[in-house]
């Protein structure tokens, strides 16, 4: 079996800085991201690269599935993808999200 990811920004929200996200998502969410949003810019990682990071540092993912629009997207993603993992030197499990709706795009409104 191989496991083969897409979504890993979660249709691009994880990406999207939080004063942009959707009325709709649950504000709490939405301060949580701002907390990471706050996290990532102090320790010097794009919120790609934590994305990215915590993706590779799961052993049961073979393979990550993501789309860019143009050459300048596709080298930025190699280059966040060959940074070093940031949660090598972090702690990970405290930017976990457990309510389900807002984690899966197919509930949003």
């Amino acid at each position: 079996i191989s496991i083969h990811v897409r979504s890993v920004y979660l249709q691009g929200l994880l990406v999207t800085p939080s004063e942009h996200w959707p009325s709709f998502m649950r504000r709490q969410f939405v301060d949580h991201h701002s907390r990471l949003e706050r996290f990532s810019h102090s320790c010097g990682y794009s919120l790609v690269e934590l994305a990215l990071g915590w993706v590779r540092q799961q052993r049961n993912i073979e393979a990550v599935v993501v789309g860019v629009t143009n050459v300048s997207e596709f080298s930025s993603l190699i280059q966040a993808w060959n940074v070093p993992n940031p949660w090598e030197s972090f702690e990970s499990s405290c930017w976990s999200w457990s309510y389900h709706e807002d984690l899966d795009p197919r509930l949003w409104s």
